[in-house]
């Protein structure tokens, strides 16, 4: 009859800090959410790319798509949280964007970004599907929010984004 060895406590907390160091380092690759960005200008992809990958929330992965063929590719392929998507695209590419990213995954957030924040443009994007609406200028404190939320595709758009530019929280 064999007799396991006794266990030292020190070997206990060892385990223990191990597991609980996994555990926290889980989170914090699990924090880490998978961003979209659809615009068809490089150079705007650039720039909100530098405004997503700012600050104290830094890490996020950050993928560029300049067509709805390509949206649709990233999505079918990776999990998306989230879908920043420009409004002011060619041929008003931005709204069939947002459609069919939704039609795509109904899960994924897909926020509408336009210079245009009038009621018109902000209900095109809630009927299309976007469950939230940033204006631009948009600020990295505005982008992290939104993106932390993660606003859920509930059919409305994102109560925190419906203020006008300028308008106080």
């Amino acid at each position: 009859m064999s007799v396991a060895p006794p266990v030292h406590r020190d070997r206990l907390d060892r385990d223990h800090l191990d597991t609980v160091l996994r555990d926290e380092l889980a989170g914090i690759i699990d924090s880490r959410l998978q961003i979209l960005l659809v615009d068809d200008r490089p150079e705007r992809a650039t720039l909100m790319q530098r405004v997503v990958e700012d600050g104290e929330h830094a890490g996020h992965v950050v993928a560029h798509a300049a067509t709805a063929e390509d949206a649709l590719a990233v999505v079918a392929a990776h999990r998306i949280d989230v879908a920043l998507v420009e409004l002011q695209m060619a041929a008003g590419a931005g709204v069939a964007i947002i459609s069919a990213l939704h039609s795509a995954d109904h899960e994924l957030a897909v926020v509408a970004c336009s210079f245009r924040s009038d009621p018109v443009s902000r209900l095109e994007a809630q009927a299309a599907g976007a469950t939230a609406f940033l204006a631009k200028p948009i600020s990295t404190s505005d982008v992290h929010s939104v993106v932390a939320r993660r606003p859920a595709a509930t059919g409305q758009l994102d109560p925190a984004m419906r203020r006008q530019p300028g308008a106080s929280s």
